[in-house]
């Protein structure tokens, strides 16, 4: 699924509960983050319903853990699970059972979201096959350079703006394909 139409979901309040993302290109994973945490839980209700964990700093008992309880004075959470690439549950087996158990029933009440940048996950494994089933499985692949002019010009329009086509192009040139910078 394209990561506008990823946006265009969560923006109409129409969330997974479970969401991988995953890929070369940080820039979409973390428009979809940013999206997430502006529509999932209300403002004043984040410091109650808002988890942020960190790949390196967590473990598989602190995510189920955190997406398993319910939401305080809401109707949802959100549990996201940060640089989800430093994971070491991805390794274990025992512990990517567990996932797979979650993800097989999650809670309705949480929106649980790996997000997984500069690198993709291994779709192989049983337990993203059913968090991709049940949830949302995105992988951020990087614009290539002849597809970047283009990419500039939509981004541009999506804004409201218009662009040349050959400042989309010196744009290209001289920004790379550092969609940060773009």
């Amino acid at each position: 699924m394209p990561h506008r139409q990823i946006l265009r979901t969560i923006e109409a309040g129409q969330w997974s509960p479970i969401y991988v993302l995953h890929g070369e290109e940080p820039y979409f994973i973390a428009e979809i983050v940013k999206s997430l945490q502006n529509h999932v839980v209300e403002e004043g209700m984040k410091d109650f319903n808002e988890t942020v964990l960190y790949g390196r700093d967590a473990d598989v008992e602190d995510i189920l853990g955190a997406a398993r309880r319910f939401p305080m004075m809401a109707d949802r959470q959100l549990v996201l699970v940060k640089e989800a690439q430093d994971l070491r549950m991805w390794k274990r087996k025992d512990d990517m059972a567990k996932l797979e158990a979650y993800a097989e029933s999650p809670v309705p009440s949480t929106v649980l979201v790996f997000a997984h940048p500069h690198k993709k996950v291994d779709s192989r494994l049983k337990a993203v096959k059913t968090m991709s089933r049940m949830g949302t499985l995105f992988l951020s692949e990087k614009v290539r350079d002849h597809k970047l002019p283009q990419w500039i010009s939509s981004a541009v329009q999506e804004a409201g703006l218009k662009v040349q086509s050959d400042v989309a192009q010196l744009l290209a040139e001289s920004l790379g394909t550092d969609l940060q910078k773009v």
